[in-house]
């Protein structure tokens, strides 16, 4: 029982040491592509609230880190080199990343939707739901979408027991759309 608990110790410092790297690693980063940005210390300092020697201390750690030179410093202020523009390319895209997840959570929030089931017929699906749903998908990429293709009558059967949101059925020459609970039982 010993060596598990300082196994799970030694876990936890271990996972303690990597997330500590980790943000030190993410305000590092998060500097260097302000400085990109603006291409020069000072419009980056002014935006980060914080003084320039801190900007040119954190860029030299990261460079220090990496082992590469990231700008061309001069009097006019600062360009990236070749290993800069690599770097700034992969970090501009992890920011990136990072701000299009928050949205798609805000919209989670928002709207206290995350995902929707449908069920349809084959016919149905291919010929109405599809078109429209492209665009759905297309416009809230935060709602994870789930199509169960089923005949009429499970479809029917799927939206009464709650296992599906929202049936499309045929019938006749029209197309019939129902949502969980049915509407048939009101």
């Amino acid at each position: 029982a010993l060596s598990s608990a300082a196994s799970d110790v030694y876990k936890r410092q271990v996972i303690s040491t990597e997330r500590e790297h980790m943000e030190n690693n993410l305000n590092l980063y998060y500097i260097f592509y302000t400085v990109a940005l603006h291409k020069n210390i000072s419009g980056a300092a002014k935006e980060l609230y914080i003084s320039q020697p801190a900007i040119s201390k954190a860029i030299s750690k990261l460079e220090q880190s990496l082992d590469v030179i990231l700008f061309h410093r001069s009097s006019r202020g600062v360009t990236l080199t070749m290993e800069g523009e690599l770097l700034f390319t992969q970090v501009q895209t992890a920011f990136s990343a990072i701000r299009h997840g928050e949205e798609q959570l805000k919209k989670v929030n928002e709207l206290g939707i995350s995902q929707i089931s449908i069920g349809v017929s084959i016919t149905l699906c291919k010929y109405v739901l599809l078109p429209y749903l492209q665009q759905f998908v297309k416009d809230n990429p935060h709602i994870k979408v789930t199509i169960t293709c089923h005949p009429t009558m499970e479809t029917l059967r799927d939206i009464d027991n709650s296992v599906t949101d929202i049936g499309v059925v045929g019938k006749d020459t029209i197309c019939l759309l129902y949502t969980s609970p049915s509407p048939r039982d009101a």
